[in-house]
């Protein structure tokens, strides 16, 4: 009789994810982790970045189950700059760092908002992909800096600041942390965010390509080599530019000379959108897709965001009942 082959034992990849103030937080990160439990049952670890600076808000919402795999910090912007721009992309620098200062072990890591939900498992999808390509370093629903809905108006904000960003020497007359700043890349973090810039523009990028911030999945080769640039320890460089979060780190993995891949066809993990789903429940379940954003109301959307949790919780009691 042949036997099955043996599941490897223990977390396969990482979860970070970014948590606002907000008190409604604190029940989706407790659906966010019902879900992972749900298909991924004992395959990872959680670090959630928090960023209500106060005493822990999840005591109660993390599962026994999930406690030792468990980790929470504050986000280091301590509410300086914008919370869901370079804030959020601070908060998820922050939670890789953790992981590496940890040595938690990871083949890969993912970033998941709170307005994302798990439909069905998907590390071995994501591990697959990885494991065929050394160069690939992040995997979502890219946004090609090639689409036609790409005009070159909707990019020009972005290309200003990346070329205000490259100059050696200029004045920014208001930030994010407010006021004026003087620009001097001949050391420090303006030139550890000039150098990043200009490297990924060597290697490829094209200002607008990025894959969506509310799931995506960074290989651990591409962690380390921004570990190596110094680009996670050091998460606050950003918070006086207005770029945001999946831009941002999407640039960074360029950067080190890893590329970005599109997984969100059918059959593929990720259906993901900045507004709403890409599609309906329905739809989404039927495609195959594993991981979606977003469930937070939206005026596109007839379903609200108390629904839209309810009917995936349901296909998660079916699931657990076959």
């Amino acid at each position: 009789m042949t036997s099955e082959p043996m599941r490897q034992l223990g977390p396969r990849f990482a979860v970070v994810s970014a948590v606002g103030p907000s008190d409604r937080e604190v029940d989706r990160v407790r659906d966010l982790i019902d879900s992972l439990e749900a298909f991924e049952p004992g395959n990872y670890h959680f670090v959630l970045v928090d960023d209500d600076q106060g005493t822990s808000r999840f005591t109660n919402v993390v599962p026994k189950c999930l406690r030792d795999r468990y980790v929470e910090i504050k986000n280091p912007r301590r509410g300086q700059g914008g919370g869901w721009a370079a804030g959020c992309a601070v908060a998820v620098f922050a939670g890789l760092n953790e992981l590496l200062r940890r040595r938690i072990p990871f083949n890969f890591a993912m970033k998941l908002d709170t307005d994302a939900l798990v439909i069905r498992p998907f590390a071995e999808k994501i591990s697959a992909q990885f494991a065929a390509s050394s160069r690939i370093g992040m995997i979502g629903t890219v946004r090609d800096a090639n689409l036609e809905e790409q005009t070159l108006e909707a990019v020009k904000p972005l290309g200003r600041v990346l070329d205000k960003l490259l100059k050696q020497f200029t004045i920014w007359r208001n930030t994010p942390l407010g006021g004026p700043a003087v620009q001097i890349a001949l050391w420090g973090r303006y030139r550890l965010m000039r150098d990043t810039i200009r490297e990924a523009f060597i290697n490829g990028f094209r200002v607008g390509e990025h894959c969506y911030g509310g799931g995506y999945a960074l290989s651990r080769p591409c962690v380390e080599a921004l570990a190596a640039r110094g680009l996670v320890s050091k998460p606050r460089i950003w918070l006086s530019t207005p770029l945001v979060e999946d831009f941002l780190v999407s640039l960074c993995v360029k950067s080190v000379d890893f590329g970005l891949k599109d997984l969100s066809g059918e059959g593929e993990p990720f259906a993901i959108r900045y507004l709403g789903l890409p599609d309906t429940p329905e739809n989404l379940i039927a495609r195959g897709h594993s991981i979606i954003h977003s469930v937070k109301d939206c005026e596109a959307q007839a379903l609200k965001e108390a629904e839209l949790r309810a009917f995936f919780r349901q296909i998660r009691t079916q699931a657990a009942l076959t």
